[in-house]
């Protein structure tokens, strides 16, 4: 197991040793806000800032755990990852859901597709400018102490989810899931047979 960095009873580590046996059921969920209140590149969406979060309830069909998608556009330019916080049921899971990234992208900021070159034709590293569009993030620890992504443990039922932040981004679903089971080698050679 991983050692946590903050040595506490609810840190990751000890939820993780807690539910990593646990069932992880096939069926994803989709989790659509309670109410929409802005369209964002074409997409229904609700725009998080401080104080204002996407709130949702749903229900989970069977218990185990899952992984958590954020479908989100960011919306200002800013240096700075998108720390969220993520309550379920109206508790952090675990600490280091209080503060995940969603990260940014950015691309070079290049003219009709060239590089600009100084007096010896050399290339000119380009600027870097943030690309804002729809992405899809699973929820995961950055400091790469865990190889799989964080995963969150529900009981069969009815739970309700919440997302807030600091910064300024549009979300417009979460879904909760599973990857499918990769096949074994023998399975693949077969299947190429």
């Amino acid at each position: 197991t991983v050692a946590s960095s903050a040595g506490s009873e609810t840190a990751y580590d000890n939820y993780y040793t807690k539910h990593l046996s646990d069932a992880r059921p096939s069926e994803s969920i989709k989790v659509l806000p309670r109410q929409y209140d802005a369209n964002t590149d074409g997409q229904q969406a609700v725009m998080l800032s401080p104080g204002k979060s996407f709130e949702s309830d749903f229900t989970a069909a069977e218990a185990g755990v899952y992984y958590i998608n954020v479908s989100y556009h960011t919306v200002s330019e800013d240096s700075l990852d998108i720390q969220v916080k993520i309550l379920i049921d109206g508790k952090l899971p675990f600490d280091e859901a209080e503060r995940m990234e969603l990260p940014r992208f950015y691309r070079d900021a290049v003219s009709n597709g060239r590089f600009e070159t100084d007096k010896y034709g050399n290339d000119i590293r380009p600027s870097s400018e943030e690309v804002y569009e729809w992405r899809t993030h699973c929820l995961q620890d950055n400091s790469s102490l865990y190889e799989e992504p964080y995963l969150f443990y529900l009981d069969a039922g009815a739970h309700t989810l919440s997302i807030s932040t600091e910064n300024t981004v549009a979300v417009s679903y979460v879904e909760l899931c599973n990857p499918a089971k990769p096949i074994s080698y023998s399975e693949y050679i077969k299947k190429c047979e």
